[in-house]
């Protein structure tokens, strides 16, 4: 008796915890993000229009890579929460990576440059950065994880897979 009762509740409370998709809270209208990356590993997605564009250079051929990708809308409210979770309305429209109190920096090159712009109910806020230099603050490790999180989602999709793009840093 004791085992149904636990089962039950687990099932009525959600197990783990886990929000359905109907109670998790929706994306606002318009929202919508566009990434690039710089310099090495020169690309940009735009989740408003889908399109990803990866150019390339000279000795690869004269044509940018191009796909058309749309997030889904679990990907996108992924991405929504994580904008809300590290607070990126706030965020500096240049972002500096060395912390004020660092006793010295290290300048890596070749570095790449980010730009990340985020849409959200009629609010546009956008940011930029370089990962040349560290050691990083705490808002540039959650800026730079989120990028990491768009792009990756770019990067899962089967559009991009037929591409087959060669980033020459890597």
């Amino acid at each position: 008796m004791r085992v149904s009762v636990t089962v039950l509740m687990l099932i009525v409370c959600g197990i783990g915890g886990r929000l359905t998709k109907a109670q998790q809270p929706p994306t606002p209208t318009g929202f919508s993000v566009r990434y690039e990356v710089g310099d090495c590993r020169a690309e940009r997605f735009d989740s408003a229009t889908g399109e990803y564009v990866r150019p390339l250079y000279k000795e690869f051929g004269p044509q940018p890579l191009t796909a058309h990708i749309v997030l889904t809308d679990v990907q996108l409210r992924t991405i929504y929460q994580k904008v809300e979770n590290i607070g990126f309305f706030a965020y500096p429209s240049q972002l500096k990576a060395v912390p004020l109190n660092a006793l010295r920096s290290v300048t890596t090159s070749p570095s790449s440059t980010y730009q990340l712009e985020v849409r959200s109910g009629g609010v546009t806020h956008s940011v930029s950065w370089t990962d040349a230099h560290s050691p990083t603050t705490a808002e540039w490790d959650r800026l730079h994880a989120l990028g990491r999180t768009i792009i990756g989602f770019v990067h899962d999709h089967p559009a991009f897979k037929t591409l087959r793009p060669h980033f020459p840093c890597e």
